[in-house]
């Protein structure tokens, strides 16, 4: 009965680690390991084994920081079955696919797979593992063209998520470097291709320009579609957005 008591408060219950053949992935891969579950002091009847994928972030908002966390996928693992006491590690295997269209780590936004097991009136027994989420293949070869074809440099620290987008701001250096302060960019991953949501800030000049920045009036806020027919290389799509950009800049 003691044994019972100190199980459901989680000493000496059934213990379950996760594990990976690495930490990185990119959005869309599917996810290969083995979970392995130990025994405890007593038999523990596990309802259900589940992954869920979790984002926590923090954001600017005014002049506070906040924090974010969210829940983007979930799978069950196996369910109705019976751990018993002092036994061996058990091994699953674990198959879970990360979504395409999800942020992607960054500065501030980390994510980590949660695995657990479901006993009832029992704490139930977790593994969390730090993993590093890379963009998508197509997502990674709009992002190169921007960041490597263009020249555009990540400002520090960003790629923050708000619980609803995350931005990268940019610092020009080499495309329209001397003629943009800066350039924020929301990727938006579509079956069809990758919608670029930004805001195209134009470096202040004179009297006219300081009182244009004053009223915002030197930003431009504009989307672009790039299909898939045009993600081929950065450098193909590095031509095509810095067109779209250009024209853009001319209308500020």
């Amino acid at each position: 009965m003691f044994r019972k008591v100190l199980a459901s408060i989680g000493i000496g219950a059934a213990r379950v680690d996760l594990e990976l053949s690495k930490a990185r992935f990119t959005a869309g891969e599917t996810i290969n390991g083995q979970l392995r579950i130990e025994g405890g002091m007593i038999d523990q009847k596990v309802d259900n084994v589940n992954l869920r994928l979790v984002l926590s972030s923090s954001f600017k908002k005014g002049d506070h920081m906040q924090n974010v966390t969210r829940e983007f996928a979930s799978a069950s693992i196996a369910e109705g079955f019976e751990v018993k006491s002092g036994s061996q590690m058990q091994s699953l295997p674990v198959r879970f696919m990360i979504p395409e269209a999800i942020p992607v780590s960054a500065y501030a936004t980390r994510y980590f797979l949660v695995t657990g097991l479901d006993i009832a009136s029992a704490l139930d027994p977790k593994d969390t593992d730090v993993i590093e989420i890379l963009p998508g293949t197509r997502q990674a070869v709009v992002m190169q063209a921007i960041e490597k074809q263009l020249g555009f440099r990540r400002k520090p620290r960003t790629g923050e998520y708000n619980g609803r987008f995350q931005e990268f701001e940019y610092r020009p250096a080499h495309f329209m470097a001397g003629k943009l302060d800066e350039l924020e960019v929301v990727y938006q991953v579509e079956r069809d291709g990758i919608r670029l949501f930004m805001q195209i800030d134009k470096r202040a000049r004179g009297l006219f320009g300081m009182i244009a920045e004053e009223w915002d009036l030197d930003e431009r806020h504009v989307s672009l579609f790039v299909p898939n027919a045009q993600i081929t290389t950065p450098a193909a799509t590095g031509e095509y957005i810095a067109e779209f950009i250009d024209r853009e800049y001319r209308r500020i």
